[in-house]
């Protein structure tokens, strides 16, 4: 019993001096953080630095690498005090990658900050194509002069009608002044395009610059006009020849023919044959047309493109239709001879 007793009053003794200890630990900085990390030349940022632990008022060493700037404040009797200060960026010309810090008692944390030139207050200039222009191809490259400091560029494009504005970026930090864009979803279409210069993320009012003036497009685009079989015309074949004009910028053509059950027989003509440098086809004589009667056909002429909203897609074109009748003559029938034998 006496030992124990001994025991529990040593305890007694010992544990007020290693509860001021712990209650009064010299602080620890602990991190630097800022609210943003991308932001506009000129622009402030509001950075916080945090400690853990208890301390007085102390000097802590703030700097980026444009400047060094001693601070002094008071740690509060909290654990995870955190200080702020507001930073006052300065104006940039090109890209920066300012770091900031902040030591105190031989501890150093740091982070990056990324700051982008002031967008221009000048707009761009749109070059080409012409106001009231007309393309006829599923592609169209669109073209302006370069704005200062812009970082990359914002493409709007508006159908008649419509409000919406259907935006394209171009390439971040490869500031380039033309974008060939694929129009197959504005077909026939008076589109309007505008543009205008980014900088940064270009997510924020201080990172985009002032529209251009805006310019027309007529989008017509080219599409298979058919030549043979002519309209209504009485084929007496299964395999009949069909004939087409060229459509330019085509990967690939197919043939859809639809029978009177609405049946449908297609058949692909692909780049690179004598069918699709000739623009014509006959179906081969293992794949003949499988009905008679009153049919419709139509070649579709199909594109590998990238439309506005920068999809990769196949986009199938055409406009004429055309009928033709299969007679039921055109089934070939076998006749069977019986060749009699000499007795």
């Amino acid at each position: 019993m006496k030992r124990i007793s001994t025991l529990i009053i040593l305890c007694s003794l010992l544990t007020p001096l290693f509860t001021s200890r712990i209650l009064f630990a010299k602080a620890r900085l602990w991190s630097i953080d800022a609210a943003l990390t991308h932001v506009i030349g000129g622009q402030s940022v509001l950075v916080t630095i945090e400690f853990r632990g208890r301390g007085l008022a102390i000097p802590i060493v703030f700097s980026t690498n444009q400047s060094v700037v001693p601070w002094t404040g008071a740690i509060s009797n909290n654990r995870g005090t955190i200080i702020a200060t507001l930073l006052q960026t300065n104006e940039v010309d090109v890209l920066t990658t300012l770091e900031i810090s902040a030591t105190w008692d031989g501890i150093r944390r740091a982070m990056l900050l990324f700051v982008y030139p002031r967008p221009s207050d000048q707009a761009p200039s749109l070059s080409s194509p012409d106001n009231y222009a007309v393309t006829y191809s599923a592609r169209e490259t669109l073209s302006w002069s370069t704005v200062p400091r812009a970082s990359s560029y914002e493409i709007c494009i508006t159908p008649e009608g419509s409000t919406v504005c259907n935006s394209y970026t171009t390439t971040r930090y490869q500031p380039r002044t033309s974008q060939s864009l694929g129009l197959e979803d504005y077909r026939g279409d008076l589109i309007y395009w505008k543009v205008r210069g980014l900088n940064g993320p270009g997510i924020t009012p201080s990172g985009q610059g002032p529209w251009s003036s805006r310019r027309s497009l007529r989008v017509t685009l080219q599409s298979a006009r058919l030549k043979s079989p002519a309209k209504n015309a009485q084929v007496n074949t299964l395999r009949p020849q069909f004939r087409w004009q060229a459509v330019e910028d085509a990967h690939e053509y197919q043939i859809e023919v639809t029978g009177p059950n609405n049946q449908k027989q297609t058949y692909a003509v692909f780049s690179g044959t004598s069918a699709f440098s000739q623009r014509r086809f006959t179906p081969p004589a293992n794949k003949p047309l499988p009905f008679i009667g009153k049919c419709t056909w139509s070649v579709n002429a199909r594109s590998i493109n990238v439309t506005a909203f920068g999809e990769p897609r196949y986009a199938r074109r055409y406009d004429e239709i055309r009928t033709m009748t299969i007679p039921l003559s055109a089934i070939k029938k076998k006749t069977f001879s019986i060749k009699k034998k000499k007795l």
